[in-house]
């Protein structure tokens, strides 16, 4: 028997190769998007969150910097509850019922610091709740038109609506939104806060990563700190 599957595998063993050689000559490497940068949430602030925005402008210019400051995924920023939102005078508390590394579905808390600036994004946040006049149910909803004027429904905003305004978000303040997602949300605020320095340690317990390498895989480092390996060497 043993030499039956031996002789077996010897005669399928070109097959196989060929499989392995047409993968490596048609297979196409994986193209991550871009990752959304500080300079980019500050612009779209700029534009959709102005005193007189409308609700449904304000609603994706908080989605982006909650999701910026958060390292959230959508399957996060989707579950978000009013009532799970805690504000504080240093910072809000985002509970989150669970995560998708969460295997025990225990929940977590991720708490996003107030910082006094028209970027803020608890201060945003707040407002975004008030001028809605949400005390619970979802916090990001479908936007609902009654004539020329929108309105948020009770129904939670879906991925395809999520996703089609922040595209066209990015769309308008000059940014080419094929070569950005919803995850550019998580990735860039991640790779900001690698910038700045923030350890590594912290940047997985705010974002939810599990492993470094997980972790790594979103964090796209900027030139200089690309050439500073090099520099270190001093020649």
């Amino acid at each position: 028997m043993v030499y039956v599957r031996y002789q077996l595998l010897v005669q399928m063993l070109p097959l196989l190769q060929v499989c392995d050689a047409s993968k490596r000559l048609l297979g196409r490497p994986v193209v991550k998007k871009e990752i959304l940068e500080v300079r980019h949430v500050k612009s779209i602030v700029d534009k959709f969150a102005q005193l007189g925005a409308s609700l449904s402008d304000l609603q994706v210019a908080v989605l982006i910097v909650v999701g910026f400051a958060g390292f959230l995924r959508w399957s996060d920023l989707s579950v978000i509850k009013v009532e799970d939102v805690v504000f504080y005078d240093s910072h809000m508390d985002v509970v989150l019922p669970k995560r998708k590394n969460d295997q025990r579905r225990s929940g977590s808390a991720i708490s996003i610091a107030s910082t006094g600036s028209v970027y803020c994004p608890v201060s945003l946040t707040r407002r975004f709740i008030l001028r809605a006049g949400l005390l619970s149910g979802p916090l990001f909803r479908e936007c609902v038109s009654r004539g020329v004027v929108k309105s948020l429904s009770s129904k939670a905003l879906s991925y395809a609506s999520a996703r089609s305004q922040v595209l066209s978000a990015f769309t308008a303040i000059g940014l080419d939104a094929k070569k950005f997602g919803l995850h550019s949300l998580r990735a860039g605020g991640a790779s900001a806060a690698a910038r700045a320095g923030i350890p590594g340690r912290l940047i997985s317990s705010h974002g939810g990563w599990k492993s470094d390498v997980s972790r790594n895989g979103y964090i796209k480092d900027c030139k200089d700190s690309i050439l500073a390996v090099s520099k270190s060497l001093k020649l």
